[in-house]
């Protein structure tokens, strides 16, 4: 049986058709019988539709520039790998 938190590892791939037919079959039993895993689902659902609709903007480059420069310049904590 699959968990509440292993439905919002697999939802992605679920909603894209690329789980195995047993993992899927899991998590429709899982869902059927959680309506909290349910309304989860319909929501993301909805969200990613709603995102896929409002398509890509282009980042301006000067943004692009300070973005790609606070992070090479912020001091790295102990354990962040360089």
């Amino acid at each position: 049986m699959i968990s509440c938190r292993e439905i919002t590892n697999l939802l992605a791939d679920y909603l894209e058709g690329s789980l195995d037919p047993q993992t899927a079959e899991a998590l429709e039993a899982h869902l059927s019988g959680c309506r909290t895993c349910d309304n989860f689902m319909a929501t993301y659902k909805t969200t990613t539709a709603l995102l896929r609709e409002l398509g890509q903007e282009e980042v301006p480059e000067e943004l692009k520039d300070r973005v790609l420069r606070f992070f090479r310049e912020r001091p790295r904590r102990p354990e962040e790998p360089s």
